[in-house]
């Protein structure tokens, strides 16, 4: 319902700089986490309405990436899918964060392919979150 979001955008809204893209699966969720944002004042996050698959990759074609936040559907297959697609498309050095790395054991070992991946310069665990951050080095 946009509470994570809030929290990003408005860390970038601080700041002075920066927008956030959040993927939302359903119109009504989406609508949910508008008004939420709207109340806070928020105006530099948008929603995208559809499945996650689907709408990602039209949110890579739109531009220049140096995060994202992926708390997504949470298997194996669709995180390690989720990586490639956005690191073939974010700037060198961005900044990617996965929830819930530890969720079940497939996705301990989407972390440990993520991490030991050789475009990812540093990686970190804090808490339920893995961080990485890509080399400068281009991956397409």
């Amino acid at each position: 319902v946009g509470i994570s979001a809030a929290y990003q955008a408005s860390g970038m809204q601080l700041a002075g700089a920066g927008e956030l893209v959040s993927l939302e699966g359903y119109r009504d969720l989406a609508e949910q986490a508008r008004e939420l944002w709207s109340k806070v004042g928020l105006t530099n996050v948008t929603a995208v309405v559809g499945r996650f698959r689907e709408s990602l990759p039209r949110v890579l074609d739109d531009g220049d990436l140096d995060y994202a936040f992926v708390d997504g559907n949470h298997q194996e297959a669709a995180t390690l899918s989720y990586f490639d697609g956005i690191t073939a498309r974010v700037n060198p050095g961005a900044l990617l964060v996965f929830d819930d790395i530890n969720w079940s054991p497939g996705m301990r070992h989407a972390w440990q392919r993520i991490r030991d991946d050789p475009h990812v310069a540093v990686h970190a665990v804090t808490g339920r979150f893995g961080v990485v951050i890509l080399s400068g080095t281009p991956r397409h």
